[in-house]
């Protein structure tokens, strides 16, 4: 290995005997200045926030102006990393990284990953009243219904009969 990304591969040519063949990353999520993260353990729990200086290996400085999360030293194992990375310097002043995350648009890519999803759907069941969870239940109910009736009418092969009722 010659280094990150990098495997050195012996292919028998007659002009040369080794060569240099770039491999792909997987993993690229990593802990550096200007990553989002979201913090799920603490007084700020539920908050995103940007990393400003890296610490040490435990514990990283982090901000949030946008998100009410004040500047302050923060442990790692109470963040989890994003894919979203904005543009700034270490040590950036509050002034500047609201500048850099409006221009960079955090609040909408934010709400346009899979976790922002969930997140919200979990808030909107546990909003729920149980009048709500019972129409849920039926809807499901009969949407399943319809689906498993219109697969075996299409098996069957008789398409007369795809819809059920009166038309």
């Amino acid at each position: 290995i010659k280094g990150f990304g990098e495997v050195k591969a012996d292919l028998q040519t007659p002009n040369t005997s080794t060569k240099t063949q770039q491999i792909p990353m997987t993993y690229t999520n990593f802990v550096e200045i200007g990553r989002v993260v979201f913090i799920h353990f603490g007084e700020e729990r539920g908050k995103l926030a940007v990393i400003l200086d890296v610490l040490n290996q435990n514990k990283i400085l982090v901000e949030g102006p946008t998100t009410g999360v004040d500047r302050q030293l923060i442990p790692i194992k109470r963040v989890s990393l994003t894919r979203l990375r904005v543009p700034i310097l270490r040590n950036a002043t509050t002034k500047t990284l609201t500048k850099a995350i409006n221009t960079y648009g955090l609040d909408k890519k934010w709400a346009e990953t899979s976790t922002a999803k969930r997140i919200a759907l979990k808030a909107t069941r546990a909003r729920l009243t149980d009048f709500d969870r019972f129409k849920a239940m039926v809807y499901k109910r009969r949407l399943s219904f319809g689906l498993k009736h219109q697969v075996a009418v299409l098996a069957k092969g008789d398409k007369k009969k795809t819809t059920k009722g009166k038309k």
